[in-house]
């Protein structure tokens, strides 16, 4: 690859990850504080509604599915936040990958193009994609690795922090109509 080469596909890589990560980043963010919400109203109406060993088991079973769901999102928009906030040692990493494994990422990424829209979940699969390409070479970059991992783990986060928000939403609403009567 001539450096031409090198600098275009570093630049369509970069794209890919800053954009996918700054994307997320409001969503992971969207999910945490939701998350919060829903989790400890649903958990704190949960200990006012019940009583005795319903109560015992709603405190260990309904912590354990708050801190896992307020836990993942965290995390998620914790990562991501990093990843948008570290740029320019991003970009300059991403260049050297490009530089040393230039032909296996530009398999991957022959059909992206920076400009175009792509939804959230089709950037993640695409980063994750680009992950398992390079994943030899990402020892040495352990920056680009926890950036792709950040953003490639999202939809499972996702996932979590939607199936605790609904949970901790429709307890809610069964305990504050038991606590009112």
């Amino acid at each position: 690859m001539n450096a031409t080469d090198v600098e275009q596909l570093a630049g369509k890589a970069f794209d890919l990850i800053s954009g996918a990560a700054a994307r997320t980043q409001w969503f992971a963010k969207a999910f945490f504080f939701l998350a919060v919400i829903t989790g400890v109203s649903g958990f704190v109406l949960g200990l006012i509604a019940l009583s005795g060993s319903w109560r015992t088991i709603w405190l260990v079973v309904g912590g354990i599915g708050a801190l896992v769901g307020i836990g993942a999102a965290f995390r998620s928009w914790r990562a991501l936040t990093l990843v948008v906030e570290q740029g320019t040692e991003l970009k300059s990493s991403v260049w050297s990958l490009v530089d040393n494994v230039g032909d296996n990422i530009s398999n991957v990424l022959d059909g992206f193009d920076g400009d175009q829209k792509m939804g959230l979940m089709k950037q993640a699969k695409l980063t994750r994609a680009l992950r398992s390409t390079v994943k030899d070479s990402l020892d040495q970059y352990k920056d680009v690795s926890l950036a792709l991992a950040a953003i490639g783990s999202f939809p499972g986060v996702a996932l979590t922090a939607t199936f605790s928000i609904i949970f901790f939403s429709v307890f809610g609403v069964i305990f504050l109509i038991a606590a009112a009567f």
